[in-house]
């Protein structure tokens, strides 16, 4: 499935599929730009994997983001409040059991730019920036993740999350 986020809404854009060619698709066709409602992706993504996990299925959560959120979850502009609705979505995905995989998309490393990380008690953080070899890493065998959260609006994390993805998997696209 691919729900894209912007602004304060979401549309499911492509339905559950196994079809990696109509995903491609559609994330091509997919606007970018505008806000980042951190906050409301985070708390897109477990509702997803609860809903998997009701299913028997052992659902892993993966984040791609640079971490700066800027649309609080009411809609309102403004990094203070974003950042703290963000924290509290965070902890409870950690609340949640559900594994999580946190992607740092930053052009580079910054100083707290995992605290989202810590704070969803992933087990696993990567920054792209300094480890080019993830994808080959979590692709193997058609996939690793099962719902995939692009923060960064940068078409190379999408396109290497779309790798790392099982198939049926879940891509959540925000700003």
């Amino acid at each position: 499935a691919l729900i894209s986020f912007r602004d304060r809404q979401a549309d499911v854009v492509l339905p559950a599929t196994r079809s990696l060619t109509r995903a491609k698709r559609h994330l091509a066709e997919m606007p970018g730009g505008g806000g980042t409602p951190l906050a409301a992706g985070m708390d897109a993504a477990l509702l997803l994997g609860l809903t998997e996990k009701a299913k028997d299925r052992t659902p892993v959560l993966v984040f791609l983001t640079d971490g700066r959120a800027n649309i609080a979850r009411d809609g309102t502009p403004g990094r203070g409040a974003a950042e703290q609705d963000a924290m509290a979505s965070a902890r409870q995905v950690s609340l949640s059991g559900m594994g999580a995989v946190f992607v740092d998309t930053s052009a580079r490393a910054q100083v707290g730019g995992d605290r989202f990380a810590r704070a969803m008690g992933a087990h696993l953080t990567i920054n792209v920036a300094t480890d080019k070899d993830w994808v080959g890493r979590y692709s193997a065998d058609k996939g690793t993740f099962d719902v995939l959260l692009e923060c960064s609006g940068n078409n190379a994390a999408l396109r290497s999350g779309m790798e790392v993805m099982r198939p049926r998997g879940v891509i959540v696209q925000l700003g």
